[in-house]
C-alpha cells in the first residue's frame, strides 16, 4: 500500500510538471552593461515557442526605480508553435554613477489568455562617466519618413574607434513589418580607426506604420567581443491614391480586383432595383481628393469619407431610389444602403479596395447589406444604417452582427461579397470566414472588456451550454451589455442558474428572426433577474 501511494504521488507530480511546462524558451541579452549616467541601453529577448499554442504577448517588468523602460516592442502576434522572434526593450539607466543590479521579469501570454511567469533576468549595470561603449559607432542616415509599397535602401555606416582591427561577425535587423531584403554580408573587417559603409534594403508594407528599426551588430577585436544596438524611428505613409495602377496591383495582389471592378453590385441588384451601379472614377475622385488632402494613411482617408457621408447627406429610412453613385452623390437625402453604395464607389476611385456584402438565400442577395473596405492590411466594416466604422472583429463583437449571424450560422444562408462580372448572381462567399471566426472573436472581445474574475465566470457559464450556437448566443448577450452590467449580473447569479436561463432564451428565440439590435435580448436577460 505504501508503494502504491508513492506511485500515485509520482504520477501526480509528473502530470503537474507537464501542466506547468513553460510555453517558450527565453534568452536574455544586453548590448552593454556599462553606460553613461542616464544612458540608454537595450535588453534583447529571444522567444522560441516550444509550447502547444500560439503566443500573443510578452510583458517585461523591471525591479527598482533607478531604471526606466522608455520603449517597449510591438509583439508579432501570434507567434506560432515552432517559431521564434527577437524583441528589444529600450531602457534608461540611473543618473548617479555606481554599480546597480537590474532584475527583469518577463511574462508570456498565450492564445488561451494564460499568463506564464518565471522568466527572470538579473545582471549588473555599471554607471560611469565616459562609460558608453564607444569601441564602434553605427549610424543609419537618411529620411525618417517613407512611403508604403516601396523598396527603401538605407546606408549603414560602421566606424571603428579602436587602434586595432574589428571584425563584424553578425548583423541583424529587427524592423517590424518592414521586410528585410538585403543586408551587408558578414564577416566585415573594419581596419583600425576606419569607417566602412554598407546598404540595408527594406520593403515597406502597403499600410501606415510608425515603427522603430533596430540594428543589432555583433563584433570582435583583440580586446574581446561586443554587441552594439542602433535604433531609428521610421514612419511609413500609405497613400494609395498617389500610386499607379501597376503599383497598386503589386501592393495589393489579388485584393486589387476590388478596386478595378466598374460596378458596385451584380445584375440581380440592378434588375431588382431597375438601376445601374457603374462607377465614374474620375468624377468621384474629384469629389474625394479634397476631402482626404493631408491624410497620411488609408485609414485616415476612410474616416474622412465616412464622416463626410454622415454629415453631408440627410439619411432617410426608405427604399433604394437609385444604384448610380453619381446620382447618389448629387442627392440631398439618401438611404443607408445608398450611402453604402456611394462609399464603395468613393473608395475604389482612390485605389482603396472596397466591396458590398449581403446575405444570399439562394434567390435574393439584397438583405443585411454592409461595406467592407481593406485598410492597412485588414478588412474593416462600414455600416451606415447603424453608423458603424471598425475592424471586422469589432463588427463581429458589436450589437449589429448577431442578426447577420443568425442568417448564416443558423438558417444556413450565405454571406457574400457582390462581384459584378455580367452574371445575375456573381458572388464571393465569405460565410465560412465570418462563421469560423465568430466564437473566437467574441471571446477575445470579452477578455478585453471585463475583469479577469468575470471572464472566468463567463467561461463557467459557457461550459454548461450544450451546442456551439448556444454558446455563441450567450457570447452575443454578454458582448451586448456594458462591462459593468456584465460584471454585476455574474456577481449576483451563479453559472448553473444563468446557463439555464440562456438555454431557455436560445430555445425560444433561435428560429425567430432576431432584432437588428441584439441589446434587446440582453435587457430581457437583465429584467429576468431584477
Amino acid at each position: 500500500m505504501k508503494y502504491l501511494k508513492l506511485i500515485v504521488v509520482i504520477l501526480i507530480s509528473l502530470s503537474f510538471g507537464c501542466l506547468i511546462k513553460p510555453p517558450a524558451e527565453v534568452k536574455f541579452e544586453l548590448d552593454t552593461n556599462v553606460i553613461e549616467p542616464g544612458g540608454i541601453f537595450h535588453i534583447i529577448v529571444t522567444i522560441n515557442n516550444t509550447g502547444k499554442v500560439g503566443i500573443v504577448g510578452a510583458d517585461l517588468q523591471i525591479e527598482g526605480d533607478d531604471f526606466v523602460i522608455v520603449q517597449s516592442p510591438k509583439f508579432p502576434s501570434p507567434l506560432k508553435v515552432g517559431e521564434s522572434t527577437t524583441l528589444i526593450w529600450t531602457l534608461r539607466g540611473p543618473m548617479i554613477p555606481g554599480t546597480y543590479t537590474l532584475r527583469a521579469y518577463l511574462d508570456i501570454i498565450d492564445e488561451l489568455h494564460r499568463t506564464w511567469k518565471g522568466n527572470i533576468y538579473e545582471v549588473t549595470i555599471k554607471v560611469v562617466k565616459g562609460g558608453e561603449n564607444s569601441e564602434i559607432n553605427i549610424s543609419l542616415p537618411g529620411q525618417n519618413v517613407t512611403y508604403g509599397g516601396k523598396v527603401v535602401e538605407m546606408p549603414l555606416i560602421i566606424k571603428n574607434n579602436l587602434e586595432a582591427e574589428v571584425r563584424i561577425t553578425d548583423i541583424e535587423v529587427n524592423s517590424g513589418d518592414l521586410k528585410v531584403l538585403k543586408l551587408p554580408k558578414t564577416p566585415i573587417i573594419v581596419p583600425p580607426s576606419s569607417t566602412v559603409k554598407g546598404v540595408i534594403s527594406l520593403e515597406t508594407p502597403p499600410k501606415f506604420e510608425k515603427t522603430k528599426i533596430f540594428i543589432i551588430l555583433e563584433y570582435s577585436s583583440k580586446y574581446g567581443r561586443g554587441k552594439k544596438v542602433l535604433e531609428k524611428d521610421v514612419t511609413v505613409l500609405w497613400q494609395p491614391w498617389m500610386l499607379s495602377e501597376e503599383e497598386i496591383i503589386v501592393a495589393y495582389g489579388n485584393i486589387s480586383k476590388w478596386i478595378f471592378m466598374n460596378s458596385v453590385v451584380d445584375e440581380y441588384w440592378e434588375r431588382f432595383y431597375g438601376s445601374n451601379s457603374t462607377i465614374n472614377r474620375r468624377e468621384l475622385r474629384n469629389d474625394v481628393v479634397p476631402l482626404i488632402n493631408g491624410s497620411k494613411s488609408d485609414i485616415e482617408a476612410a474616416k474622412a469619407i465616412f464622416n463626410y457621408i454622415v454629415t453631408h447627406f440627410t439619411f432617410e429610412e426608405r427604399g433604394i431610389t437609385t444604384l448610380n453613385p453619381q446620382i447618389i452623390r448629387s442627392s440631398a437625402t439618401i438611404s443607408p444602403i445608398e450611402a453604402d453604395i456611394l462609399a464603395v464607389a468613393y473608395f475604389r476611385s482612390i485605389n482603396i479596395p472596397a466591396r458590398l456584402l449581403a446575405v444570399y438565400n439562394g434567390v435574393d442577395c439584397t438583405k443585411y447589406p454592409f461595406v467592407e473596405v481593406y485598410l492597412s492590411g485588414r478588412w474593416y466594416v462600414i455600416d451606415f444604417k447603424h453608423l458603424f466604422f471598425g475592424t471586422r472583429e469589432d463588427y463581429i463583437s458589436s450589437r449589429w452582427y448577431p442578426a447577420v449571424y443568425q442568417e448564416i450560422g443558423i438558417f444556413g444562408n450565405e454571406l457574400v461579397a457582390l462581384k459584378p462580372d455580367g452574371k445575375e448572381h456573381s458572388h464571393e462567399d465569405l460565410t465560412s470566414v465570418y462563421v469560423s471566426n465568430t466564437e473566437k472573436t467574441l471571446m477575445v472581445a470579452l477578455y478585453n472588456k471585463v475583469d479577469p474574475e468575470t471572464y472566468k465566470k463567463i467561461k463557467n457559464v459557457l461550459a454548461l451550454l450544450d451546442s456551439k450556437n448556444e454558446k455563441i448566443f450567450a457570447l452575443f448577450l454578454f458582448n451586448s451589455g456594458d462591462p459593468r452590467e456584465v460584471e454585476d449580473l455574474l456577481s449576483k447569479v451563479n453559472a448553473q442558474k444563468l446557463s439555464g436561463t440562456i438555454k431557455a432564451f436560445y430555445e425560444f428565440y433561435y428560429d425567430i428572426k432576431w432584432e437588428e439590435d441584439f441589446r434587446v435580448y440582453w435587457e430581457k436577460l437583465l429584467m429576468t433577474y431584477r
